[in-house]
């Protein structure tokens, strides 16, 4: 079910949900952007006030690694978050899907000196978990989700114990809340359960990551820095070989396209097809390959064709009773005109819509074209890819009207999405092979002439 969003916000892609709160990604129609917005249903005014506050706090917070806000406001008892959208996939995802050690390593390193630049500017996270760790193929790694950031910049490291966070990542001196914790190590410590996870058992990285662990918060690293230090130089060659589109480029691509399924397909039922569409053809963009997709995007014309058929026939069923009733208090509708007319409704009601799109002014959509707004996100190339193998030497490759190249032909080639006439021609000109096809964007379709 498509939500309700503020004014100004288009195109809703659910990409996270909690049991308070909901991320989508939605186009900014003001600044024509992709962003994401965060909404929380707090209907308490004083809770709203401190989830408005937190988010300044993330706010202030200026670092590449960590996603940027850009409003926050009250809309409908929710407050709503704007914020940088990143296209990635969260630790726990990559830890499921078992990478390998240089992957693993090259994780660690950069979590490490993200965890000690958010330390440098003043700030704990306090719910460090491998389900807010964000990693990006083109951006790299992220820190997400900071309901609980506490700015340490007032002078003192030491703050009243409250239990916040996840249990199976916190310190233990949080559960004694009588006494003040220092927000920084009980970072250090969910570091170290992160680092656990993160690699199998190994004496040598374990003796290391166990200093992160210790019960006494006094014994742990001073601090995220000298604990990277410590941790480079007995691992410096370790990561060396991988880079952050190896390690989640495949399943972004895999995790946003069934996203944007599920949303283009909710759209739709909403009747938001000029939406729907855009987001069926970037599902496409990122993989290709996806059945439930393609299936979707060959029925979206003629769907979308039948849909417009009903609302022409009944339109034209309306300006026709709109005629009677306007003729008849004018005084000029004889008897037979409302016999014809009534008859016109009949074959309305029984389906007979073959005299209905008979009537002049009624124009018949074809699926050749989809009349739909101009999409603003810079998406212009919506080209699909043929490949054709086994072709006989001495003849031609035509598609449409252009003579094609056999090499390139072999290699793929890439055309706008649409209907298309391949053929294969000897050398008089004879047509020996031919193939009426229809090409999806970003489909691949393979062809073999035998």
């Amino acid at each position: 079910m498509i939500p309700r969003m503020p004014s100004g916000f288009t195109h809703p892609t659910l990409t996270g949900e909690g049991a308070f709160s909901s991320v989508y990604r939605v186009r900014q129609t003001s600044l024509d952007r992709w962003v994401a917005i965060k909404m929380i249903t707090e209907r308490d005014k004083k809770k709203r006030n401190k989830l408005l506050l937190e988010a300044k706090t993330q706010a202030n917070i200026h670092l590449d690694c960590i996603p940027q806000i850009y409003d926050t406001f009250e809309w409908d008892k929710r407050i709503c978050i704007t914020m940088q959208w990143i296209k990635g996939v969260s630790l726990r995802e990559i830890l499921d899907n078992n990478p390998p050690p240089v992957q693993r390593h090259y994780i660690a390193n950069n979590l490490i000196k993200t965890i000690a630049a958010l330390h440098d500017q003043g700030f704990a996270h306090r719910d460090l978990k491998p389900e807010n760790v964000l990693i990006s193929p083109e951006n790299g790694l992220f820190l997400i989700d900071f309901g609980f950031t506490k700015s340490i910049c007032d002078n003192s490291k030491s703050i009243p114990g409250f239990i916040m966070g996840t249990p199976a990542y916190m310190a233990p001196e949080l559960w004694k809340s009588s006494n003040a914790v220092n927000p920084l190590r009980t970072d250090l410590y969910s570091l170290g359960k992160i680092l656990k996870e993160l690699f199998p058992p190994d004496k040598r990285l374990y003796d290391i990551i166990n200093l992160l662990l210790d019960d006494n918060p006094n014994n742990r690293p001073e601090s995220a820095q000298s604990f990277y230090d410590e941790w480079a130089a007995a691992t410096r060659k370790e990561s060396v070989g991988t880079g952050w589109k190896q390690i989640s480029g495949s399943l972004s691509s895999h995790d946003l396209s069934r996203k944007l399924l599920t949303a283009s397909r909710e759209l739709f039922f909403a009747h938001r097809y000029d939406e729907c569409y855009w987001l069926l053809v970037e599902c496409l963009e990122e993989d290709p390959e996806y059945s439930d997709a393609i299936d979707c995007m060959s029925k979206f014309p003629k769907t979308l064709k039948n849909k417009r058929i009903r609302i022409m026939t009944a339109a034209t069923i309306a300006i026709g009773i709109l005629t009677v009733i306007t003729a008849f208090f004018a005084g000029k509708l004889t008897t037979r005109e409302i016999v014809v007319i009534k008859q016109v409704e009949q074959s309305y009601s029984h389906t007979n819509k073959s005299r209905i799109l008979q009537l002049p002014a009624v124009s018949v959509y074809t699926p050749e074209r989809l009349f739909l707004r101009e999409d603003t996100s810079g998406r212009t190339n919506l080209n699909g890819f043929i490949y054709i193998a086994d072709i006989p030497a001495g003849g031609t490759i035509i598609l449409d009207s252009t003579v094609i190249d056999i090499k390139t032909a072999e290699n793929g080639i890439s055309t706008w999405s649409g209907n298309h006439v391949l053929q294969y021609t000897n050398s008089s000109g004879d047509v020996l092979w031919r193939e009426k096809f229809r090409l999806l964007p970003f489909q691949k379709k393979h062809f073999s002439i035998q």
